[in-house]
């Protein structure tokens, strides 16, 4: 007989249980240790077909066989997202104590008084390098 898995643990169940036919009475007792949720998912079909058949081996559901995926992944490494410093944080409190009036009021005051860019003259294409002589010299006197 196959030893069949803990269904929580992921380990072989004791041998005398198999063996006494006291496997099932003690897998409906257990009480689970942690609770479930029910998802919906997508998958390509070659996938799912892969789930099906490792869980048709392995005796398990194909949930059991997804769920066992995920937890032999490596834990993902932390973000190494920037702090914010004391300033900024201050400065969030206060503008989250704002009602939603005063906080459009304020994002209207603020884009005001911040001088728009033109993001035309960031970029600047010359035909020749002649034409780049021609508009270095008349930027330097101010012509442009």
């Amino acid at each position: 007989m196959n030893a069949r898995l803990d269904c929580y643990n992921a380990e072989p169940a004791p041998e005398w249980i198999l063996d006494s036919g006291e496997y099932y009475r003690v897998v409906f007792r257990m009480s689970p240790v942690q609770t479930l949720a029910r998802i919906s998912m997508t998958i390509p079909p070659d996938v799912l077909r892969r789930a099906d058949r490792i869980a048709k081996r392995e005796g398990r559901s194909r949930s059991w066989v997804l769920a066992d995926a995920v937890r032999r992944l490596p834990e993902p490494a932390p973000a190494n997202l920037p702090r914010l410093d004391d300033s900024r944080r201050a400065q969030l409190r206060a503008d989250l104590a704002l009602s939603p009036t005063e906080r459009v009021l304020a994002a209207e005051r603020t884009a005001r008084e911040v001088p728009v860019r033109r993001f035309a003259a960031l970029f600047v294409t010359f035909d020749r390098f002649e034409d780049y002589l021609e508009w270095k010299r008349q930027e330097s006197v101010g012509g442009r």
